[in-house]
């Protein structure tokens, strides 16, 4: 079998999970050592719109940013280069995303534990995440449950509780024998 990193049909890699599950993380490291590019889909909706997410919200409203994400995923999806997809942790039980990324990359879905999330979703850095500003404990791992259908849906799963070399092996590990269908462009 030709490694995954070798094979074309890999061009897109698409990267899951809720907030704080280290998809920005995993990927820029994944896209260095994959030789692919970054794409985090929230950086480049704050590039389209000149604001960050959090004012997108509360400017713009939550459907509008769904909207803009939306259109910005199907651009993505398009592109024939080599790219590692960040998703926006809400992205895939939207629309239809998550068939999107299903049929047009490799999807990859970084679990995380709530214990995991509790330490690294600090209440400080709720300011940069306009859905949990608000919530309590409680209500961040109800939005975190309810989106755990979608999320599974990847076509990998990998555990991000441990650190970020073990997850980045267990992802070229699973990318290595996953028998992926060619790439469908939109």
């Amino acid at each position: 079998m030709i490694p995954a990193h070798q094979n074309h049909k890999f061009s897109r890699i698409y990267l899951w999970g809720f907030m704080g599950s280290g998809k920005s993380t995993i990927g820029q490291e994944l896209a260095q050592r994959l030789s692919y590019e970054f794409v985090d889909l929230d950086c480049s909706i704050e590039k389209i719109e000149n604001l960050k997410v959090a004012e997108i919200f509360s400017q713009k409203g939550e459907e509008f940013f769904r909207k803009i994400e939306h259109e910005t995923l199907k651009t993505v999806a398009r592109r024939t280069d080599k790219v590692i997809v960040s998703a926006g942790g809400g992205a895939p039980w939207r629309f239809d995303n998550a068939k999107i990324m299903n049929e047009t990359g490799v999807t990859i879905y970084l679990e995380v534990s709530p214990k995991s999330l509790k330490r690294r979703l600090k209440t400080e850095d709720r300011d940069a995440r306009p859905l949990l500003m608000n919530l309590t404990w409680k209500e961040i791992i109800d939005l975190y449950q309810n989106r755990l259908e979608f999320y599974k849906t990847a076509q990998i799963t990998v555990s991000n509780d441990q650190n970020i070399t073990k997850c980045l092996q267990a992802i070229m590990e699973q990318l290595d024998q996953l028998q992926f269908v060619p790439n469908k462009l939109l």
